[in-house]
């Protein structure tokens, strides 16, 4: 999750309240449930787990959008259980505006068998972020859209129905 400077107040809430609700509906399956946030400091991207020992945390977004690194990281996070499938929920308001390309990030994903998919809210930055992401994008008009596009990717990706 985009943890940036542009991230904060009620686009954070949102984003906190959806983390939750999935981390309660999911609580007694046999998914797994990991969430991170990111932000830059001086140039370097920092993630933070945030779920540990089945708490949920929080930070508070600071800093530029380093979602090339962010989406490696999160993806070296991801262990291979079985069969399982492995998907990559990134949530954003803007472009990539620091460290390495998306594109990287992308690539890395496909090649370790890790469906991404990025959610976008960026509505004034909507042509950087189509040439970033390409295909894996999806646009959200209004942050508060979140948990429902999430539902249905779950249900999509997950559940397959």
């Amino acid at each position: 999750i985009d943890a940036s400077f542009s991230m904060r107040g009620v686009k954070w809430r949102m984003v906190e309240n959806t983390v939750a609700a999935i981390f309660t509906a999911l609580k007694g399956t046999n998914n797994h449930l990991q969430a991170f946030g990111y932000f830059e400091i001086d140039n370097i991207c920092m993630i933070s787990r945030l779920i540990k020992d089945r708490k949920l945390l929080s930070l508070y977004p600071t800093g530029k959008t380093a979602s090339g690194q962010a989406i490696i990281g999160a993806a070296l996070q991801m262990e291979r259980s079985g069969s399982g499938k492995r998907l990559l929920i990134h949530v954003t308001d803007g472009g990539s505006n620091c460290g390495c390309d998306v594109k990287y990030g992308i690539r890395y994903c496909k090649s370790k068998g890790i469906d991404l998919v990025t959610l976008g809210s960026g509505s004034q930055e909507r042509e950087l972020m189509l040439e970033q992401y390409g295909d894996s994008i999806r646009f959200l008009d209004f942050i508060e859209k979140l948990p429902s596009v999430i539902e249905g990717l779950l249900r999509k990706k997950v559940l397959g129905s």
